[in-house]
């Protein structure tokens, strides 16, 4: 690098350092991370440089730049008490920013914009029903939070399957049937004690059958959206639009006409069961 810019420096027409300042400002290393310049050791495989890891480390778990630590640890070449890899990774991963950066990881993941605002019903009267929204946002990020930072060994699993409810406001506790959380502590911090549990039997327990994931923003439940969203999102299958789009003919309901029967029948067509009998309606039905 430097001998490319020295050249570029020697040999400007326009002025030595206006030149050097375009070039610089115009390069791939100044607009993109690309942390790609080590040693090649396969045909499809580099490895890093001390710096370049850094870097990676750096962006990964806080969406940052090196800090000065982290950067004597790679002139170290990841060597020595307090500069190792899994040293600075733990660092790292301690950090406030770490809490943001994976805090917005979940936002994404979660969907926020797909996430309602509930339609005013006299059930809801006296609601502020953009803060239950708010509240329901916020309970999956403090879930997240818990399991990834705060319970030792938190593992995926025990996120989608928790059984404890992070609701701070009470509409939403009451909605689910239980007391209020009453948050985070001092810095963040979380106090097991208070944790509030779901009882064995509740059907809230589980992360999808929360608020965020079952608002429809209508009066009623949309089984259909709520299956399609958890099998093409966070199960990555893709849904394909049927070949045929003409509706079929109306199938009388079965039974009394709930909501799950009501999806059933209308769903039931030649053109319609391939997908929803076996992909979309069995997750709608269980949320």
């Amino acid at each position: 690098d430097v001998t490319f810019y020295s050249l570029i420096f020697t040999t400007a027409t326009n002025g030595g350092f206006d030149t050097l300042i375009a070039a610089m400002l115009g390069a791939p290393d100044t607009l993109f991370l690309t942390p790609f310049k080590g040693q090649l050791v396969q045909t499809i495989r580099v490895q890093l440089t001390s710096y370049e890891l850094a870097a990676k480390l750096s962006y990964y778990f806080t969406d940052l730049p090196p800090d000065e630590t982290l950067l004597t640890a790679a002139q170290a070449q990841f060597t020595g008490a307090g500069n190792t890899v899994s040293e600075q990774v733990d660092r790292l991963f301690s950090s406030s920013n770490a809490r943001v950066r994976f805090a917005g990881f979940y936002r994404q993941w979660m969907r926020e914009p797909l996430v309602p605002v509930l339609n005013a019903t006299p059930e809801l009267q006296g609601v502020n029903l953009t803060n239950l929204r708010n509240s329901s946002i916020q309970e999956i990020l403090d879930m997240a939070e818990y399991y990834t930072f705060a319970k030792a060994d938190g593992k995926a699993g025990e996120l989608v399957s928790s059984d404890i409810s992070f609701a701070t406001n009470p509409d939403l506790a009451q909605l689910y049937g239980v007391a209020a959380w009453s948050g985070k502590g001092a810095g963040g911090t979380f106090n097991t004690s208070s944790l509030v549990r779901f009882p064995a039997s509740h059907p809230r327990a589980g992360m999808f059958t929360r608020s965020a994931f079952t608002f429809s923003g209508g009066r009623d439940g949309n089984i259909i959206l709520r299956g399609a969203r958890i099998r093409r999102d966070f199960l990555c299958a893709e849904i394909s639009p049927p070949a045929n789009t003409e509706p079929d003919v109306a199938v009388p309901i079965q039974g009394f006409p709930t909501a799950r029967n009501v999806v059933a029948s209308n769903t039931s067509g030649a053109s319609c069961t391939g997908c929803h009998t076996n992909y979309i309606n069995p997750l709608g039905f269980a949320l």
